[in-house]
């Protein structure tokens, strides 16, 4: 029997697939070690659960890869902000291009295990293509639930997965609700974004973040959020890690929304301990765009235990941030990625101490799977004939040459 434990109120009881929420509080539930079969963890032990999932991951017959993304550091960044030590968690390199992966490789190992050979998701893109592919890979059923606003060539890349694909209009938190009561009707495993085997997934992120940064630590982990989930499982590792004595302080959390939809940064400055849902809001071009975040208000409890923060950042902040790390550090990021930088640089100027610490910022997607917010600099491409070339690679050279 699958076991979950709400962080929240610490009540323990059987996972319910068709509504893995806290049924005293509501609020999203996490595996109890127990739960983890031998093929994700070699240990009895929580701490060896954790820090062997990643590794167990990339040896698993359902694996396309998907743990070990590259920690960068942004040399060019630091210098550019005064900043003392920046890195950066490149989820972009996973298979599907996003951090959803992680999550999407626990959802097709279990889901079986749980009786089900049909799995779906409800995603405004990113956690529909992922699901997909690994649903193919695992060779279960897949049905994609997307938002009626979803770009067209975010639903071509879905579909290149091959899923059973259902565009729907009408209110995005309301097609969250309603799946659930659609998974038990037709008796598909809606892992939707704030799924316990979705969340044990985004914790495997917390080792190899204390691995590759070693023998430095993560005083500040800044990460976009939109349900919420991805942040939680981080935030949960290194709880988890914590109890356990194997950590030298506990990092601060900043989670970063688009100003075109705050509901958690809007609570959190107004100081609340409860979202409120926003409704009516015009289309949101960016992933980090849900007006009811399920995994919300234990967020927004957690940041203000450990005194972390949650910040909202506008479009152009996202552009620069978007530009900055193409052109300066050769990295290009989705919008919500770039929001990470965009939103650390913003707390930074509230609270300049965190200039001084070691910052990991978590690039959630490639740029490859979303759009371009600054416009190519046109001006910097020329045109010549091969007659022509060295003469004009010459001058060109010659310009950048300081005067004396």
């Amino acid at each position: 029997m699958t076991k979950v434990e709400c962080l929240s109120c610490h009540q323990k009881f059987p996972l319910d697939p068709f509504f893995p929420f806290c049924p005293r509080c509501q609020n999203p539930v996490f595996l109890l070690p127990s739960t983890l079969s031998p093929k994700t963890s070699s240990s009895n032990s929580q701490d060896d659960s954790l820090l062997n999932q990643s590794q167990s991951s990339s040896i698993d017959n359902l694996s396309l890869g998907e743990s070990n993304t590259p920690l960068l550091r942004l040399s060019q960044l630091e210098k550019l902000l005064g900043l003392s030590s920046l890195w950066a968690k490149n989820e972009g390199q996973s298979p599907t291009g996003t951090f959803k992966d992680r999550g999407s490789i626990f959802v097709v190992r279990f889901a079986p295990e749980l009786g089900f050979q049909r799995i779906g998701t409800v995603s405004v893109g990113n956690m529909a293509a992922s699901t997909a592919a690994y649903g193919q890979r695992a060779g279960l059923e897949t049905y994609i639930l997307v938002r009626g606003d979803v770009q067209e060539k975010k639903l071509d890349f879905i579909q290149t997965y091959n899923p059973h694909l259902i565009q729907v209009e009408g209110d995005y938190g309301e097609l969250f609700e309603q799946s659930y009561e659609l998974g038990r009707r037709h008796n598909i495993y809606f892992a939707n974004s704030v799924d316990p085997f979705r969340l044990q997934g985004y914790q495997t992120i917390a080792k190899e973040i204390l691995n590759q940064l070693a023998p430095k630590f993560p005083e500040v982990i800044v990460a976009p959020v939109s349900s919420g989930g991805h942040l939680l499982g981080i935030i949960k590792a290194f709880l988890d890690l914590n109890t356990l004595n194997t950590l030298s302080c506990f990092p601060v959390f900043i989670g970063v929304q688009s100003d075109r939809c705050a509901p958690l940064a809007e609570a959190y400055s107004r100081g609340e301990e409860n979202l409120q849902r926003m409704y009516n809001l015009p289309p949101v071009p960016y992933a980090i765009s849900n007006p009811n975040p399920p995994a919300g208000n234990l967020l927004l409890k957690l940041i203000y235990q450990y005194n972390g923060y949650l910040i909202a950042v506008n479009d152009q902040e996202i552009q620069e941030g978007q530009k900055l790390l193409a052109q300066k550090e050769g990295i290009y990021v989705l919008p919500s990625a770039a929001a990470t930088l965009a939103g650390f640089i913003r707390c930074q100027q509230q609270d300049p101490s965190l200039a001084q610490k070691t910052t990991c910022l978590i690039f959630t997607g490639t740029g490859f799977r979303g759009q371009r917010l600054f416009p190519a600099e046109k001006n910097k491409l020329h045109h010549t004939s091969l007659d022509h070339l060295d003469g004009l690679l010459a001058k060109m050279i010659d310009k950048k040459k300081p005067e004396n």
